[in-house]
């Protein structure tokens, strides 16, 4: 799993979240997917991102 390094609230319903993720930023770029879980038994949730900087991807939903 990887760690989250940010959160922030944009709006009322849009959020915000730079997650340390050295080993998909090697590979992706903006406007691919990321599957996203909470924990091992999570629900999978498809997330683009929206931003890549250094070790971090940058993810609004």
């Amino acid at each position: 799993m990887y760690i989250v390094e940010k959160s922030l609230k944009l709006s009322e319903n849009v959020y915000e979240i730079w997650v340390n993720a050295p080993h998909v930023t090697r590979n992706a770029k903006a406007g691919q997917f990321v599957i996203i879980r909470s924990d091992d038994k999570g629900e999978r949730i498809p997330l683009t991102i929206s931003k890549i900087s250094g070790d971090l991807v940058r993810i609004i939903f």
